[in-house]
């Protein structure tokens, strides 16, 4: 869960509650708050039930694919994560630190 989940549920229920959901904008701009509390939902069940593997994000523009870990990025999981930068970045020496921190963002941000 990210905090723009947590504030999209926040202003589809005020919105909501008190039955004003023309007052604050456009239509699009209500199916945004509604797809990113879809996500959000999503998270709760996957962490209820112990799902760890990949959902489409409907909060963001193009929907693209995620991967949600129900449980952090542990090290060894970053090791190969990096290795295979390395290996993609032609095997060049010297950006260990740069391929471990791509490697590890990228893996909590459920791109891979």
């Amino acid at each position: 869960m990210t905090e723009g989940h947590v504030k999209a549920w926040s202003l589809l229920r005020n919105k909501t509650a008190h039955a004003n959901t023309k007052a604050a904008g456009s239509t699009q701009d209500l199916v945004k708050l509604c797809d990113v509390v879809t996500v959000l939902l999503y998270h709760l069940i996957f962490k209820a039930i112990g799902y760890e593997g990949h959902y489409t994000d409907y909060s963001e523009y193009g929907y693209p694919p995620r991967r949600y870990r129900g449980r952090p990025v542990t090290e060894d999981e970053i090791a190969v994560a990096a290795y295979f930068l390395w290996k993609a970045d032609g095997e060049k020496h010297g950006n260990d630190l740069a391929h471990w921190f791509k490697g590890r963002a990228m893996l909590e941000s459920g791109l891979i």
